[in-house]
């Protein structure tokens, strides 16, 4: 059943359901609270439904002044096992892009971070699938730059005094390259396209 039900049709430009809050002394307040001790809810203690949307947007937050706040924040959890605190899922066979993370005027910082600081058997980032690929890639990465000094991709891990900083497994490769580095141009002269250096004695 329905505790409140609100039809409104015909509504085009207005708002169903509109709260205010103008002033500045919102701090430890909330303009929506929805609070249930549901344990196995399978439709989600919020639920939106907008399965007729093609263009548009089913979710908008504004926050063009936020600086070192956060917009959304999924936190307290400390029974996850094989749960999800975010899950994004699409049955679209040719999705260019199913996630999108824009910074176009980033400079200095960091558009996306991952920090996992007792990690021990795990992974930070895990790519899976792509049994029939053939011309696509499971991580490509893209840059115009010309002069990165520090490289394009750069890895750390200054401290590893036992154990592998990298590591391809390729136990089945026959006639393919495990890595290949390719210079078709002419104009290569005092670079090198692998570069080692050690100063062990």
């Amino acid at each position: 059943g329905k505790v409140m039900s609100i039809n409104a049709d015909a509504l085009s430009d207005g708002t169903a359901v509109y709260i205010a809050n103008k002033g500045s002394k919102l701090s430890g307040g909330s303009l929506l609270h929805l609070e249930s001790n549901a344990i196995h809810n399978q439709n989600g203690l919020v639920q939106l439904d907008g399965n007729e949307i093609t263009s548009g947007k089913a979710v908008v937050i504004n926050a063009r002044k936020l600086t070192t706040g956060t917009a959304l924040d999924i936190s307290g959890n400390t029974n996850l096992t094989s749960g999800n605190l975010i899950h994004v899922s699409t049955e679209s066979s040719n999705a260019e892009k199913a996630i999108v993370f824009e910074a176009n005027d980033l400079v200095n910082g960091t558009l996306m971070s991952i920090e996992t600081e007792t990690l021990s058997d795990g992974n930070a980032l895990q790519i899976m699938g792509g049994d029939g690929l053939t011309t696509g890639s499971l991580m490509k990465l893209q840059s115009n730059a010309t002069d990165p000094s520090n490289g394009i991709v750069q890895v750390n891990a200054n401290n590893v005094r036992s154990g592998k900083v990298m590591s391809i497994n390729a136990d089945a490769l026959s006639d393919g390259t495990a890595v290949y580095i390719a210079n078709k141009g002419s104009k290569l002269s005092g670079g090198s396209l692998l570069h080692l250096e050690s100063n062990a004695i």
